[in-house]
């Protein structure tokens, strides 16, 4: 989630405007965070609402931390001409 976070970050330039994005994850993990769909969507919901709270632009993989952010994580993503 870490990469393509990282991919819609990057500045995008379409029709000569840039555009800078961010997206705010929640993750979830199949019956570590519960067993039903609705336990595992109500999880994620809670997570991507904390990464939105503490400044957006996140992935949170568990409640009640620190944002997961690797800043080692390099990606390649082809330029838009």
């Amino acid at each position: 989630m870490e990469h393509l976070r990282k991919a819609v970050e990057l500045v995008t330039v379409i029709d000569g405007s840039e555009l800078n994005l961010s997206i705010s994850i929640g993750v979830s993990r199949w019956l570590e965070d519960g067993a039903h769909f609705s336990q595992i969507y109500k999880t994620t919901d809670a997570r991507l609402y904390q990464a939105k709270t503490l400044g957006r632009n996140k992935v949170i993989t568990t409640l009640n931390e620190q944002p997961t952010i690797n800043t080692e994580a390099s990606i390649e993503v082809p330029t838009l001409n």
